[in-house]
């Protein structure tokens, strides 16, 4: 009996699993994505600047900046009258592409913390802030726009 219940720990283990593996980047959305990366035509410097003109137009503050390391966080924002808030976190990256990585952290009084990412149901407070993000950062001109899932 201890020999089968070994054997079948594994598969029970398994199939508890709720994370997917990393994925992307890919144009197209995929499941419980939670990074947006645009590709601008902009120097890293001008696209850091002109993505916080953005995120202020837009009725985020800024919480801290970085301009040494092209870092924005803003400060929280509460999803229609939920309790849930969150706030983006945006990178500029430059290999041969000027490229702006969002990522979005949510807080529950009750759950705690929480990446914002592309996953539960369509009223749901975090697919919510999905949504807005990626409307967001789809308004922001860019070239291109790719997803992943860390």
């Amino acid at each position: 009996m201890k020999k089968l219940l070994f054997a079948l720990l594994p598969i029970i283990f398994i199939s508890c699993a709720t994370t997917l593996p990393p994925a992307g980047p890919t144009s197209e959305m995929i499941k419980e994505a939670d990074t947006i990366l645009l590709t601008v035509d902009e120097s890293p410097e001008k696209a850091y600047k002109n993505f916080a003109k953005h995120l202020s137009e837009n009725g985020f503050g800024l919480e801290s900046t970085d301009q040494s390391l092209l870092f924005i966080k803003t400060d929280n924002r509460q999803v229609g009258k939920s309790n849930f808030t969150y706030h983006i976190n945006a990178t500029v990256k430059s290999d041969d592409d000027t490229i702006i990585q969002v990522l979005g952290t949510g807080k529950n009084i009750i759950g705690g913390n929480f990446t914002v990412e592309n996953r539960g149901n369509y009223k749901s407070a975090l697919k919510a802030a999905w949504r807005e993000m990626n409307k967001l950062a789809e308004s922001y001109p860019h070239g291109k726009i790719m997803y992943k899932r860390n």
